[in-house]
């Protein structure tokens, strides 16, 4: 019997988890005593896959730490869980919360969209010797001007942009718009996130990777998933799902980086293709999600990014 620490999907206090196998598929059973909570939650659909993750784990997801520093944002994405009002984290606040931050780490700043807060080019200022990140829609930042005007401020590192990028319909045209401002440019972007609910989009998505293969760093392919509320957990994609998708049009697994359960590089045609698929409340195993990037949560703590999302959800489930 292998055991590991969940988390109540109700009173989000801290249970042991169990797991078990039903024809081929990995499930986690926990009992919160607390509030008589019962729960039997599948894993993963690939018994194989969580085996072999467990013997190939990565200590880490990614170093990094997370920092939100708006909760406003432009646009409404389909899959945003986000609560949206015009508020901006004061620059000493935010300031004196990376103080503590391992100066190893790349610091990324969020939201929201960080890049309406205004102070943000102070927020950056404050810190010319630390690798600062802005996670964005590029909404804000879709001509060379408002690119070139953040991207001073100490996130261009030879030809390298400490941007993570996500695409969205909602932004009408303005992340590509910046893949476009990078390529004339001659940069290449950090990283470059898409949110799927149906295996059948990822194909269009390796077609943008491979059509912006000279501006993309690395690509992320995220399944939405009841992590943050994104979709309903019937129908929903597991890595192992999206790991036989990409290998079925010729990817396979990067085993020099960093391989977990519910986050496998791949290679795609030579190219850097990350596809995700987070635990949420139902089927967490916080012994596996417990490492790297940090995030600090609503209620103080600072956890592992998926445990804070977590406790976030279940703080404005409370509210």
């Amino acid at each position: 019997m292998i055991t590991t620490q969940s988390i109540c999907p109700v009173c989000f206090k801290r249970v042991e988890g169990t797991f078990t196998q039903s024809y081929g598929s990995v499930w986690i059973d926990k009992e919160c005593h607390s509030c008589h909570t019962v729960i039997h939650s599948m894993v993963d659909r690939d018994a194989r896959w969580w085996a072999y993750c467990r013997n190939h784990a990565s200590p880490e997801y990614y170093k990094g730490y997370l920092i939100d520093i708006t909760n406003d944002c432009n646009i409404k994405c389909k899959y945003c869980f986000h609560p949206k009002d015009k508020t901006y984290r004061n620059v000493d606040d935010v300031c004196e919360e990376l103080q503590s931050v391992d100066v190893a780490d790349p610091v990324f700043l969020t939201g929201g969209e960080p890049t309406l807060h205004p102070h943000i080019t102070d927020i950056l200022d404050q810190f010319p010797n630390r690798e600062m990140w802005i996670l964005t829609n590029g909404t804000k930042i879709d001509t060379e001007d408002t690119f070139t005007a953040l991207t001073s401020h100490g996130l261009v590192h030879d030809n390298n942009v400490a941007i993570g990028l996500s695409l969205h319909p909602e932004s009408k045209g303005s992340d590509y718009r910046v893949m476009d401002i990078c390529r004339k440019l001659g940069y290449k972007l950090g990283t470059v996130l898409c949110v799927i609910d149906n295996l059948n989009q990822i194909p269009a998505y390796l077609n943008t990777l491979w059509d912006y293969r000279d501006v993309i760093k690395t690509f992320r392919i995220k399944a939405a998933t009841n992590l943050c509320n994104e979709l309903h957990a019937d129908n929903r994609i597991y890595t192992s799902d999206m790991v036989k998708f990409v290998e079925s049009r010729g990817g396979c697994l990067d085993n020099g980086r960093n391989i977990k359960l519910n986050f496998a590089p791949m290679v795609w045609r030579g190219l850097s293709v990350a596809v995700m698929a987070w635990y949420d409340k139902w089927n967490v195993d916080v012994t596996d999600s417990e490492c790297k990037p940090h995030y600090k949560a609503h209620d103080g703590t600072i956890n592992d990014i998926v445990v804070t999302w977590i406790v976030n959800e279940g703080l404005a489930c409370m509210k």
